[in-house]
């Protein structure tokens, strides 16, 4: 298929029980606006550039991503859709943001984003869950400004990737067969007092769980991080 700027067209309204599906697309963009979906809205088997949700009409269900989609740059706007589900794809930056409200969920599954995973200011009071989540060492974990709440990340392999970490909440989190980067930056620059942060949050989060074996790692992680901010603060303050 020709490769399109536009695909959805601005404004479509579908009836309450009406399934939009799309299936082996290519497409430079993809732009939602405004579209009134009942049940579910849904791409599979295609490649797209750069996919935009600027606005859902209330009363849509449901958003799919699944089954070898191929996404360059993709921003899903959390509160829009009650319900997200992503699967078996690969995307080069998957950027969330806004609240995940109460009742809503967002689904990670056997996907890989090889460039940057963002969780930009979110507030998660819903569901969020990460699945076999794979971050090669070259790509980014993004928590920034976020309360990721409950969030569930289960058999996620993204232990060698760099985490961008910048004032966000993670004590609540739940971690199974998951190891954090130990890699922390802020704006591709290690940041030694967001390290500190984010390894006392997680050593926290781990404790709560019961693993006291992830809750010493993070703990000596800390250490080292507060111990590497004071090393840097004196050095930079005796010059």
């Amino acid at each position: 298929m020709k490769s399109q700027k536009t695909l959805i067209p601005d404004g479509l309204v579908l009836g309450e029980a009406y399934r939009s599906l799309h299936d082996h697309l290519e497409a430079s963009e993809v732009c939602i606006n405004n579209i009134k979906v009942g049940l579910i809205f849904g791409i599979s088997h295609s490649k797209i550039k750069k996919f935009r949700i600027t606005n859902f009409v209330e009363g849509s269900n449901k958003m799919e991503l699944k089954n070898e989609c191929r996404i360059s740059d993709a921003i899903v706007p959390l509160g829009i859709l009650k319900n997200v589900e992503i699967a078996n794809s690969d995307f080069e930056e998957l950027v969330f943001t806004e609240n995940n409200p109460v009742g809503n969920a967002l689904v990670i599954e056997k996907t890989t984003i090889s460039n940057k995973l963002s969780f930009r200011q979110v507030l998660n009071e819903g569901l969020i869950s990460l699945n076999q989540v794979t971050i090669p060492p070259s790509g980014q974990l993004s928590i920034k400004g976020a309360n990721l709440g409950k969030t569930n990340f289960l058999l996620c392999a993204f232990a060698n990737a760099t985490l961008d970490f910048e004032n966000s909440r993670i004590t609540e989190i739940f971690a199974a067969g998951t190891t954090f980067p130990q890699k922390v930056h802020l704006n591709h620059i290690p940041d030694y007092s967001q390290a500190q942060l984010a390894f006392g949050q997680l050593q926290t989060a781990s404790q709560k769980q019961g693993d006291t074996i992830k809750s010493l790692e993070y703990q000596s992680r800390e250490v080292e991080a507060h111990y590497k901010s004071i090393t840097w603060f004196s050095k930079d303050f005796f010059k």
